[in-house]
């Protein structure tokens, strides 16, 4: 009966040691991803307040349809 208690210890303490243990960190690289779009003229005219260029595109625009 002490064997038995004596390796139940023994074995607890070995898992309690392999669960406490801590993962090796690797480094990686690490890449910050910029989003990418493209903004068309009419929307960079209104960004930037040039009514004169906004009147012409909208005017442009209602003579191809």
């Amino acid at each position: 009966m002490k064997k038995t208690i004596i390796i139940s210890a023994i074995a607890l303490c070995f898992s309690i040691v392999s669960v406490n243990a801590t993962p090796v960190n690797l480094k990686t690289n690490s890449y910050e991803a910029a989003p990418y779009f493209k903004v068309n003229s009419f929307c960079v005219s209104i960004a930037k307040g040039d009514i004169d260029t906004v009147k012409k595109i909208i005017i442009e625009k209602r003579r191809c349809q």
